[in-house]
C-alpha cells in the first residue's frame, strides 16, 4: 500500500487495526474518480469528486473501514468529516451516523468511517406494501428532522446567517441560471410570485442528498449517510421533497411511470395521497403553512436543477428536471388552487 495512505490510515486509527500494516488484498476500490493529485486541470463543482474510495477488510476478509480519499483541498471531504464527527460526540444521535475519523497531508485527505453493514433503504422502497412505505417514510423523515433540529447547536458555524431565510433571495440565483436555460418569462414570472408569497422561514440545516441509497436499516434503526453536502440548503422541508421524489421514482420505475413527478403528484391514485400526506405532516410538525410547503417546493426543484446544471452535466442528466421547473410553473399560471393541486391542502 502507498506509504502515505498507509501515514493517514494509521493516523485515523481508532482500535490499532489500522497501524498494521495493510495489504493491498485487504483494501478494494469501490470508485476511482481520477488521480490524486488530479493529472488533468479541471475548473467546476466536480473538482471535488477527484480521488477514490476504498473499503478496507478484516483479517477474516469481513468489512471493517469505508474510507474516502480525496486532494486536500477538497473543502466538501472536511466538511462531511467535521458533520459526523459532531454527530458521532452527540448522545441523541451518536447511532444515526458512521463513526468517522479524518486525517490530512499536504496533498492527500483521508476519512475512515465504520462500515455499517444495513440493508439500503433503496433496495426496500419497491417491495414495501403502502402502509409500510408510509410507515417508514414517517420513521426516516423523523430522523432526518432531529439531526437537523441538533445541528443547528452542534455546528453553529455551519449556519448562513442567524435570522431566517427569504425564499425568494436564496431562489434568485437558480431562476436566474434557469432563464439562461430557456426558461420563459411568464414561467420565471410564476415561480418568482409563488417563492415571494411563501415569505420567510426560519432557518434548518438540510441534509442535502436525503434519498433511499443514503438511508440503512442496521440494527432496528435508520442510518443516513453521505452528508458531503449537509448545510448547503438551509431551507426546512427541502429534505422532504427530495426525499419523497426519489421514493417515488424507486416504486415507479421510469419504464412504467406516465409523465413526470408533479403529474404523479397530482394524480388520484393512493400513492400520490401518501406523499401528499408525508409532506404536509412534515410540513405541519416544522411549522410551515400551505403557502411556504408550496414555495419550498418550487425552489427545491429551480435549486437541484440550477445546481446539476452549474456542476456541468450533460442536458440528458439536468433536462427532465428542467421538465419538471416548466410543468410547475405552467400549473401556477393555470390555476389558482396550486396548494390543493400538488399537496392536496385545502
Amino acid at each position: 500500500m502507498n506509504p502515505k495512505l498507509r501515514q493517514l490510515l494509521a493516523a485515523c486509527s481508532v482500535e490499532g487495526d489500522l497501524v498494521r500494516p495493510i495489504r493491498w488484498s485487504e483494501a478494494l476500490i469501490l470508485q476511482n474518480y481520477g488521480a490524486i493529485p488530479p493529472a488533468v486541470g479541471k475548473h467546476g463543482f466536480y473538482v471535488w469528486n477527484r480521488g477514490f474510495n476504498l473499503l478496507l477488510l478484516g483479517r477474516r476478509g469481513e468489512p471493517r473501514y469505508f474510507c474516502k480519499c480525496r486532494p486536500a483541498a477538497d473543502q466538501n471531504l472536511g466538511r462531511e468529516t467535521a458533520v459526523l464527527r459532531a454527530l458521532n460526540r452527540d448522545p441523541e444521535l451518536s447511532g444515526v451516523a458512521p463513526r468517522t475519523r479524518g486525517a490530512r497531508s499536504e496533498e492527500l485527505q483521508l476519512q475512515v468511517s465504520e462500515f455499517v453493514p444495513g440493508r439500503p433503504y433503496a433496495f426496500s422502497v419497491p417491495r414495501l406494501g403502502e402502509s409500510q412505505w408510509a410507515a417508514s417514510m414517517r420513521d426516516i423523515l423523523t430522523v432526518a428532522r432531529r439531526v437537523s433540529t441538533r445541528a443547528a447547536a452542534l455546528l453553529p458555524d455551519f449556519l448562513a446567517g442567524p435570522g431566517p431565510v427569504v425564499l425568494h433571495e436564496v431562489a434568485a440565483p437558480c431562476l436566474t441560471e434557469l432563464a439562461s436555460a430557456g426558461l420563459g418569462e411568464d414561467q420565471l414570472r410564476a415561480l418568482d410570485a409563488a417563492v415571494r408569497r411563501a415569505g420567510t422561514l426560519p432557518r434548518l440545516l438540510q441534509h442535502g442528498d436525503l434519498w433511499p441509497a443514503n438511508i440503512l436499516w442496521h440494527q432496528g434503526s435508520w442510518r443516513l449517510l453521505d452528508f458531503e453536502s449537509f448545510g448547503r440548503v438551509q431551507v426546512p422541508l427541502y429534505d422532504v421533497h427530495h426525499f419523497v421524489r426519489t421514493c417515488g421514482s424507486l416504486r415507479r420505475p421510469r419504464s412504467e411511470a406516465t409523465g413526470g413527478w408533479l403529474d404523479r403528484l397530482a394524480s388520484r391514485d393512493r400513492e400520490a395521497a401518501l406523499c401528499r400526506e408525508t409532506i404536509r405532516r412534515e410540513a405541519g410538525e416544522l411549522g410551515l403553512n400551505a403557502a411556504q410547503a408550496l414555495g419550498v417546493l418550487l425552489y427545491y426543484l429551480v435549486d437541484i436543477t440550477a445546481q446539476f446544471r452549474l456542476r456541468g452535466v450533460p442536458r440528458s442528466f439536468w433536462g427532465p428536471l428542467a421538465l419538471e421547473v416548466q410543468r410547475a410553473a405552467d400549473t401556477l399560471n393555470a390555476s389558482a388552487r396550486v396548494e390543493e393541486v400538488l399537496l392536496g391542502w385545502p
